[in-house]
């Protein structure tokens, strides 16, 4: 999820981890000693639920999906405690019970939840959602309270107007800072991650280097499969030679530019070294494999290049075996093996690795 702090996952868990545990005496404390209203374990075993729930989301579920296990955060604070707090609220309005004496011990649980929430997860409309949270129990509360002087002068009483009353001045004061604070944090967060990208990527071309390469293949599942293929630009030496170096790079611009359109199934692409690029395909259709091939040497090979009138680009490629994704090594050296192949055979062709492996004439991998 974009404009997530660092470490902001495992620092999620760890929360709903703290909830759970609990959730869960909160739990096995009624179960010993039953509550006088039923209202009290139902509402501990609703929290409990839902942050089961919560847990098996991020569990088993992406990183991608971490934006809605946030939501459902925010859905399980919000129908947690504010339900049973109004309810214990109208109740005593009505003369039904005892506010002081009948709300249940969940004081420590709701100030320590939303401090912690605010404070360590400030991450997209959150810290508002905490906020609006505690107001929407604080005030009713508070209201209550200072309606009712006999409620209020009790050891209970005292205790939650001291607790709703500086905890919400907390609030007020410290929100403005954390939020400053977190807008500093995510333009940081902005530059390091531009920082990052421009280290993945070639300065010339714009498309992956080598590590980002190797960044890009961490994000693919590890069940995929994949081919390799390596393309060169033969004739560069003499572009270069001819036309100047200025034009050659124009031209690897634009080549890396032809490269990005021609295959449009889910790929990598990396400007491997030099004159060199890679593109990898995952999970391509195994009968279409070869005519990809093709189609990126007619797509890159074709006459329109600026600058070099009406001379072509010559291209060779080299075409891996499929394999999966983690054996990604091997099908790199394979394509590098059919390009070399390619180059002892000819220039301006597609080779595939299963042709140039039988081919005495096919160079070693040494």
């Amino acid at each position: 999820m974009k404009d997530t702090p660092l470490g902001f996952e495992k620092a999620f868990k760890r929360m709903v981890a703290a909830g759970l545990g609990c959730t869960s005496f909160m739990l096995l404390f009624y179960s010993l000693f039953p509550p006088e209203l039923e209202s009290h374990w139902i509402g501990a075993l609703y929290a409990f639920s839902t942050l089961v729930v919560l847990w098996g989301v991020l569990r088993f579920c992406p990183r991608s999906k971490m934006k809605w296990a946030i939501i459902w955060l925010q859905f399980t604070f919000l129908t947690s405690f504010i339900p049973i707090s109004w309810q214990f609220v109208i109740k005593a309005w009505n003369q039904h019970l005892s506010l002081v004496e009948h709300f249940p011990p969940i004081m420590p649980f709701i100030i320590v939840t939303s401090a912690l929430l605010l404070l360590l997860m400030n991450v997209g409309r959150l810290p508002y959602y905490i906020i609006a949270n505690w107001f929407l129990i604080a005030v009713p509360m508070l209201t209550y309270l200072i309606f009712h002087p006999s409620e209020l002068n009790t050891p209970r009483g005292l205790e939650l107007l001291f607790a709703f009353g500086p905890t919400s001045l907390f609030f007020i004061l410290v929100v403005p800072y954390q939020l400053s604070y977190a807008n500093k944090y995510h333009r940081m967060l902005a530059v390091l991650q531009r920082t990052q990208n421009e280290a993945d990527r070639d300065y010339l071309t714009d498309l992956r280097n080598q590590r980002g390469l190797k960044e890009w293949r961490k994000r693919v599942t590890s069940s995929a499969n994949i081919v390799v293929l390596k393309l060169g630009v033969e004739n560069f030496a003499h572009l270069k030679a001819t036309f100047g170096y200025a034009v050659a790079d124009r031209i690897l611009i634009e080549f890396a530019s032809r490269l990005r359109i021609v295959y449009q199934g889910s790929h990598g692409l990396a400007r491997w070294r030099g004159e060199e690029f890679l593109a990898v395909l995952v999970n391509p259709e195994a009968d279409e494999i070869e005519n990809i091939a093709d189609d990126f040497h007619s797509w890159l090979g074709a006459t329109g290049y600026k600058g070099i009138d009406r001379e072509s680009i010559l291209v060779n490629i080299g075409v891996s075996d499929m394999g999966n994704l983690t054996e990604f090594d091997q099908l790199q050296k394979q394509a590098d093996w059919a390009l070399r192949c390619s180059k002892k055979n000819g220039i301006d062709q597609v080779c595939f690795h299963f042709e140039c492996q039988s081919s005495i004439d096919c160079p070693t991998l040494s």
